[in-house]
């Protein structure tokens, strides 16, 4: 075998990312809570950036300084989670992991599936994600943390102990069977009578598939927990960013005006070193504001109707579409929703919320799954509750709308909603 040491030259394509770029997109996928902390140690690390004294937020120790300290107002919800994680031995690393997640429930308690779209968690490896949701999972009320209706119910049972209880089971995998009244077959799978199967479809109808609505029946959602705020007035939708969270910095007028001339060379270099991170730094938070302006611009010009009409006015919508709305690459627009809230009408959204997929309809047009959810919430809410719909029925519904899908992504969408099967939603009374 003969070892030979030669020299090649060739030419290639290759990203390079300087310092100002790097910083700029860091800071663009930072949500305002993160961009508050890295506002609070760009201060104390530059003393050529200082806060102007017309800032929402005071001067003070911002050694000391909590992002939480403006949030006293946090939603229900969230606050009662925040507080039990507070008291569990958990380490920084585990607790802000479990933070985050909390910042994914909704109003009724469920995880949203968004969560997977945030670069935040991509620096945890799967055992990490495995154990924080566990944790968020065995928080009170139980079920809250659940990504579908099945697991919400069977945390609910094992919560009251019932980890080894036909209901447990029929949960677990004979929910079809029991929306099809298929109660026999069930009597004769776990070999118990009817009588017993009846017994446990009335404990699973006990069960909450909604945890978190509890705490959301009076509160006010504080809008220092959203990112972008849009706000009705009149007919005009009018947008802004929620800057109140953070400081405003400047660079100090003192070394402004500041002759080099008067300096040694190594102060010099100093300054002109801090200067130049202090411009590059405030540069990049402009054009943070400038890039999330334009996306949330484009996303009210997209979805204008959901402004009006709620849910049943969303259209399928993809990171695309809004890139070459306002030119620019599909990841500026990742990075630029990444982990952050927008709050209207008192009610918080993850800013992928608004980027639904699309389902056919028999135009040949396509309309947002969302927009089907929202029908099926109504038909719901307006059934017989003697004669609940079944998932079939439900299908037959949404299929008079000129929108046709299968019994199982219905079933699909309504486990996605909280919603129970049509027996469990059953007034036996």
């Amino acid at each position: 075998m003969q070892l030979d040491m030669n020299l090649v030259l060739e030419q290639k394509q290759q990203l390079i990312l300087t310092p100002a770029l790097k910083l700029s997109l860091d800071i663009l996928q930072d949500n305002s809570l993160e961009l508050k902390e890295r506002i609070e140690e760009e201060v104390l690390e530059n003393p050529l950036l200082e806060i102007r004294e017309n800032s929402p937020l005071p001067r003070r120790n911002l050694s000391s300084y909590s992002p939480w300290d403006d949030l006293e107002d946090r939603p229900s919800l969230a606050q009662y989670l925040l507080e039990q994680v507070s008291f569990l031995e958990l380490s920084s690393r585990e607790r802000n992991l479990v933070e985050r997640l909390i910042e994914y429930v909704n109003r009724k308690g469920y995880l949203l599936e968004e969560y997977l779209k945030d670069a935040f968690f991509s620096s945890y490896d799967k055992e990490e994600m495995e154990k924080a949701l566990w944790v968020l999972q065995h928080l009170k009320p139980a079920g809250v943390g659940s990504r579908n209706l099945t697991e919400c119910l069977i945390l609910q049972l094992r919560d009251l102990g019932y980890d080894t209880s036909v209901a447990l089971d029929i949960v677990s995998e004979d929910l079809e069977d029991v929306a099809a009244h298929r109660l026999d077959k069930l009597a004769k799978k776990y070999d118990i009578s009817l009588h017993a199967i009846e017994e446990a479809i009335r404990r699973i109808q006990t069960l909450d598939p909604k945890p978190g609505l509890a705490f959301h029946k009076s509160d006010r959602v504080n809008a220092q927990i959203a990112d972008v705020i849009i706000e009705k007035n009149q007919d005009k939708l009018e947008l802004s960013l929620n800057e109140r969270i953070y400081p405003d910095v400047m660079v100090s007028p003192y070394y402004s005006n500041l002759s080099l001339e008067e300096l040694d060379d190594k102060s010099k270099v100093y300054i002109s070193d801090k200067k130049k991170r202090a411009q590059l730094f405030l540069e990049a938070l402009m054009q943070r504001r400038k890039t999330i302006t334009n996306v949330m611009n484009s996303i009210m010009e997209f979805q204008k109707d959901f402004f009006t009409i709620g849910e049943k006015g969303m259209v399928p919508l993809n990171l695309l579409d809004v890139a070459d709305q306002i030119d620019c690459h599909e990841s500026t627009i990742s990075r630029a929703i990444n982990g952050k809230f927008l709050l209207f009408e008192n009610q918080l959204y993850p800013l992928s919320y608004f980027f639904p997929s699309a389902v056919g309809t028999e135009q040949g047009r396509n309309v947002s799954s969302l927009h089907v959810k929202s029908i099926i919430e109504d038909l719901v809410e307006n059934e017989n509750k003697a004669k609940p719909y079944s998932d079939d029925a439900l299908a037959k519904k949404v299929e008079e709308q000129g929108i046709f899908l299968a019994r199982r992504t219905i079933a699909k969408y309504r486990e996605e909603l909280g919603i129970l099967s049509s027996i469990l939603r059953k007034n036996f009374k």
